[in-house]
């Protein structure tokens, strides 16, 4: 009996909590989309020539020579890599070089851009960035976002009207689609400003979560106001009894009808009861979980001091509310606690650049940080996004770190961030406009220093006159085995591959991954990793010329021993073997002649665990 009337005094509780906060208007928390301004075409050529111009005065000014341009195959292997992922397959290598068309180049970067693959490519490369730091939840929400950012992209969708999505969709339901971002950090408002702020902004305000430093610009306060805009955010998943099939829900909803949906769970849970009603937004929430259990019996006192704290909070009486919290049951006490601190520390929003946050009627506080962040005037958003678009395609960013604009010191040429900025939001944050002006530029295609002294060559790399060379970032270093392995163009997505398939990738990916200071993923350099490529099952697998139609390909009487290495050397290291490779493979080939087979897959296992095929150059 007091099982039961304990059940029914929370249940009286709840009920009249709900109808406290029935006036509250959920419609008032609506979107509101901003108005599209008008989009003048990306102009191409201009910012091409811009960045031409900036540059070379820079190498004149710094007394810099810049290296020599990188040859057809080089730069056929670079532009592949970095728009669509992966290495081009043998036969687009031989056709290129074979081109005599001075327009080759531009023909290329023009059926790149509009292919796929580059679509999946930039998704994955976004998906990871903007989920990296949810923990578990990446895994839950990556093939989701990916799917919906690769469907946006190849689309062509401005990328402005993209992070909108991704910052202020709401609904329910299986696919998450551009709420998958938000939904991974649901319960962790305070990481997700941190994530919002490094991916579209370029800035590190994540320290300012904790403290004031002495030397960093970002203050506590000017974090707790931007956090404040995603206080209305209220994520869920849920796996209903019987379902094998997860749904998903973002919406906004007032921290006080948030408390209050929970008090009613916490009712139900007490009572065994069906739904209390109250709304769609309740019956939501009153969902059947598949891991709800029944909680223990609760004496009258607890059961009545959630009321009562939930009176003083009402009326704002904090000191009160301290008073009562020893008597409420535990995760009772964890939700009003909760409600309590992140009321207090982010119920004021503010922006980044000190403008007023002026609540707009059908505007929610999310909405209006998109507005913001999205804004063609905004200080950071069109710099953030061009500048990490050039540390993609260059290996570093006009300002380094790519996502520290504010704070860093290692900036060349910040005047010209500042006018591609500009020309790219004016151009309507054309993002596959942006990366094919970056690729014409003369930088992006010269060949790597030649110069012997390391402090020039640090310098030119630095300033672009020289190309970086670094590792193939793990997904990069998976998809070029794959294609080598293909011996033909791959053109599926990565959901296409079979199970068997996926997993020898993700286990390659997840082997060779380090991560480095900056929280990216890259390609270690330990032991255990060379030895995996050497001898894992993946590379096993690619180096086996039996495999498909590559053994066809390379027995096939009608080709000669010189179109063969050719073949081999076009699929695996993008260009064609030099005279003097040639000449002294065929010197080592010749006593093997008997077994052709094994030796050509001896030596496409050696060519894949090479430094030249493992590099991006």
């Amino acid at each position: 009996m007091r099982w039961k009337s304990a059940a029914l005094f929370v249940l009286g509780i709840a009920a009249s909590v709900r109808f406290a906060f029935a006036a509250l208007d959920e419609a008032s928390l609506a979107e509101v989309a901003p108005a599209a301004a008008p989009r003048a075409p990306f102009p191409t050529s201009r910012v091409v020539a811009q960045i031409d111009a900036a540059l070379a005065a820079e190498w004149e000014a710094q007394g810099l020579v810049p290296a020599a341009p990188a040859s057809d195959a080089t730069w056929l292997r670079r532009l592949s890599i970095d728009l669509l992922g992966t290495i081009p397959a043998a036969d687009e290598v031989i056709a290129f070089l074979a081109d005599p068309a001075p327009d080759k180049r531009d023909r290329t970067i023009d059926a790149y851009l509009v292919d796929r693959r580059c679509a999946e490519n930039l998704a994955a490369l976004w998906s990871h960035l903007l989920l990296s730091a949810s923990g578990v939840n990446e895994a839950k929400l990556t093939h989701f976002l990916q799917r919906w950012l690769a469907d946006a992209l190849a689309n062509g969708a401005p990328f402005d009207a993209i992070v909108r999505d991704l910052t202020c969709s709401s609904g329910t339901g299986d696919d998450p689609g551009p709420m998958a971002f938000q939904l991974a950090y649901y319960d962790t408002l305070e990481t997700l400003a941190g994530v919002t702020a490094r991916a579209f902004l370029g800035l590190q305000i994540q320290c300012a979560q904790c403290h004031d430093h002495p030397f960093d610009r970002w203050k506590r306060d000017e974090f707790n106001r931007f956090a404040g805009f995603l206080l209305d955010m209220h994520g869920d998943l849920r796996v209903p009894v019987g379902k094998r099939v997860a749904t998903w829900t973002l919406i906004n909803r007032a921290p006080e009808r948030e408390l209050q949906a929970k008090l009613n769970r916490l009712a139900r849970a007490v009572s065994g009861d069906g739904a209390m009603g109250g709304g769609a937004d309740d019956a939501m929430a009153a969902a059947p979980m598949a891991s709800d259990a029944p909680a223990p019996p609760l004496d009258a006192d607890r059961v009545a001091a959630i009321g009562e704290a939930l009176r003083l909070l009402r009326r704002g009486d904090r000191a009160a509310v301290e008073a009562v919290l020893p008597r409420l049951p535990d995760e009772a006490r964890e939700l009003v606690v909760r409600y309590r601190d992140q009321s207090e520390l982010f119920g004021t929003a503010g922006h980044l650049d000190g403008a007023a946050y002026q609540p707009v009627d059908g505007q929610s506080r999310r909405a209006a940080l998109a507005a913001w962040l999205t804004a063609p005037d905004n200080p950071w958003f069109a710099q953030a996004l061009v500048n990490r678009a050039w540390g993609h395609l260059f290996g570093r960013g006009l300002i380094e770190p790519v996502d520290d604009l504010t704070a860093s010191k290692d900036r060349v040429l910040p005047e010209l961030l500042q006018a591609l900025g500009a020309e790219f939001a004016a151009g309507g944050f054309d993002l596959r406009a942006l990366f094919g002006a970056l690729v014409r530029t003369r930088a992006y295609g010269l060949a790597a220093t030649t110069t012997e002294s390391p402090e020039a060559a640090v310098a030119q790399e630095r300033r672009f006159a020289a190309r970086t060379l670094r590792p193939l970032t793990p997904e990069q270093l998976a998809r070029a085995l794959e294609q080598a392995a293909a011996g033909q163009r791959i053109d599926g997505s990565p959901t296409s591959r079979s199970r068997e398939q996926q997993r020898l990738l993700a286990e390659l990916v997840d082997r060779v991954t380090a991560i480095d200071a900056n929280e990216e993923r890259r390609v270690g350099a330990s032991i255990p990793q060379a030895l995996f490529l050497m001898n894992g099952r993946y590379s096993h697998r690619s180096g086996e010329l039996k495999k498909g139609g590559r053994l066809e390909r390379f027995l096939d009487a009608k080709r000669s021993p010189v179109e063969r290495l050719r073949d081999l050397w076009c699929g695996t290291l993008g260009r064609p073997p030099s005279e003097a490779e040639a000449t002294a493979l065929f010197a080592a080939l010749a006593p093997r002649r008997d077994d052709a087979t094994r030796a050509f897959d001896d030596l496409f296992w050696a060519l894949l665990n090479s430094a030249e095929f493992q590099t991006h150059h």
